[in-house]
């Protein structure tokens, strides 16, 4: 994606403030960042986000949304990506929160999450902050949990609209 342009015309991203004008320029340029440390893992930059998100505490499990089963796979690959200190450290230097233009959602979205009128925060950055890391038992534990249940999910013989549907929860 290089521009706002470029989504479907009902693609839901085209109402979200970050995808919008100056605030999709400036976030455009963070996102070459990671697509360059992606690509020193071997990685997309949707399994790369996907394997960070692994790697931040024993309670937090990705749940990608996705309604092919070439993009399931993918994921489902990014439980393979081990992360040092040091790659989770330059992720972060990379995308700073602070660097994030515009807001997650409009006012309608946050109305839509129960989150009107509250100031965005991000556990994310919370948790970059944190002192303690997750034990690599909890984490083995987390990331073979993770990886069987993208492998189920990525078996099932269906239409890919009905594995999407499955991934997003519906």
């Amino acid at each position: 994606m290089t521009s706002a342009e470029s989504l479907d015309a009902t693609d839901f991203r085209r109402t979200l403030p970050r995808f919008q004008g100056e605030a999709l320029a400036r976030n455009l340029s963070l996102v070459e960042t990671l697509k360059g440390l992606a690509a020193q893992k071997g990685a997309t930059p949707a399994q790369l986000a996907l394997a960070w998100l692994l790697h931040q505490a024993p309670d937090i499990v990705p749940i990608p949304g996705t309604t092919k089963q070439s993009r399931l796979k993918e994921n489902a690959a990014a439980t393979d990506i081990a992360l040092t200190g040091e790659d989770l450290a330059a992720i972060a230097a990379a995308v700073p929160e602070t660097e994030i233009a515009g807001k997650r959602y409009d006012e309608r979205g946050l109305a839509m999450v129960g989150r009107q009128g509250e100031r965005e925060h991000s556990r994310a950055q919370a948790m970059l902050n944190a002192t303690s890391r997750p034990s690599p038992r909890a984490m083995s534990f987390k990331l073979g949990y993770t990886k069987r249940a993208f492998d189920l999910l990525s078996n099932i013989d269906q239409s890919p609209d009905i594995t999407g549907g499955l991934c997003y929860g519906y």
